[in-house]
């Protein structure tokens, strides 16, 4: 099981009106890294503007505060949030990460925290919109620089930063379909707020459903797609040739016929292609017949359509019944035997 890698954490204080938070910390950020800021702001006059190019994930405020969490998919050697436009000369305390690029696919928790006075900082319940393996940091702040003494029960790797309020998270991995992250404990009662942050980790590669032994057949990650190797005799899949996602093996291919696939886009074979029958009626996209045509068959049926055969287009009539299908060779298109309607368009 894989899950979202932390490459590094920090905690520190921003003093002064419209900070600005330093992520130099975190060591040298690679496009695609994710980077995650917890940050409290003390006694805004109105609630910081988020610097351009982040995301507001999480975020409350109120006459004495404004807590918030904050992201952005790196696009590398960042040092600093940018500036957070508020009026206020307090100080600014955070926690920041930088999670690795690659390990990631997503990143989502609620709305709002959860807020309460007591000795005791508990985030609700949080459900994400799927279950899945997840990067979970939970995230606490107070407002009487009230230190952390007790993290949530299987958290670890705490962070924390106190000076008139106190920032704290702490993280752990694990395959949920909800968290419910349990109590801080802080040294001295005091009003605070408490959430979730989840990170979903990369989707894993997975066979397709449907493959069957002796067809041809495809399978999907999350970025390409990929023939199957040793794919069955007598059949083929059809797929993009350029790789983009999305595309499916063309169903029920029977055996005897081929498969066909589009440079410019998925070409689909006739349902229950039979030996003796033409393959594709596309005329409009780029076609090219798969190698080892049996016998009887024909690469395409209309013969007035230009069909791409290697670096040469050509207007290929059906072959007839016994005869094998032209060949490509050094992309020329050679006859075989007995087969003389293949001419140069």
């Amino acid at each position: 099981m894989s899950y979202p890698t932390i490459a590094a954490r920090d905690t520190g204080i921003v003093t002064g009106s419209n900070p600005d938070i330093p992520l130099t910390e975190l060591g040298t950020v690679v496009a695609g890294d994710l980077l995650i800021v917890v940050a409290c702001f003390y006694a805004p006059v109105a609630n910081p503007t988020t610097p351009r190019g982040w995301t507001l994930l999480t975020s409350v405020g109120t006459t004495n505060n404004y807590d918030a969490v904050v992201y952005k998919s790196a696009a590398g050697g960042e040092t600093a949030t940018g500036v957070w436009t508020e009026a206020s000369a307090g100080p600014t305390t955070y926690t920041s990460y930088r999670i690795d690029a690659g390990t990631w696919e997503s990143i989502q928790g609620p709305a709002a925290p959860s807020t309460g006075a007591s000795t005791a900082p508990n985030a609700a319940s949080f459900t994400p919109d799927e279950a899945g393996s997840f990067l979970c940091i939970a995230t606490e702040t107070n407002y009487s620089a009230a230190a952390v003494t007790g993290w949530p029960s299987g958290y670890a790797n705490g962070v924390q930063t106190s000076s008139t309020w106190n920032t704290a998270s702490a993280d752990r991995t694990a395959s949920l379909s909800a968290e419910d992250v349990g109590a801080f404990t802080i040294a001295s009662s005091a009003t605070w707020t408490a959430s979730v942050v989840l990170v979903a980790a990369t989707a894993a590669v997975s066979a397709d459903a449907v493959t069957a032994t002796g067809t041809g057949a495809a399978y999907i990650s999350a970025k390409t797609i990929k023939p199957t190797a040793g794919a069955g005799a007598a059949t083929g899949a059809a797929l993009e040739a350029d790789g983009r996602p999305g595309a499916r093996p063309t169903a029920d291919l029977s055996a005897g016929a081929a498969a066909a696939y589009g440079t410019t886009g998925l070409v689909v074979a006739h349902a229950g292609t039979a030996a003796g029958t033409a393959l594709a009626a596309t005329p409009s996209a780029s076609v090219k017949a798969i190698a080892g045509v049996a016998a009887g068959t024909a690469a395409a049926l209309d013969a007035t359509a230009n069909i791409d055969v290697g670096m040469v287009n050509f207007t290929v009539q059906a072959a007839a019944e016994g005869t094998a299908l032209a060949t490509l060779v050094n992309a020329n298109l050679t006859a075989s035997a007995g087969y003389a309607k293949a001419r140069s368009a």
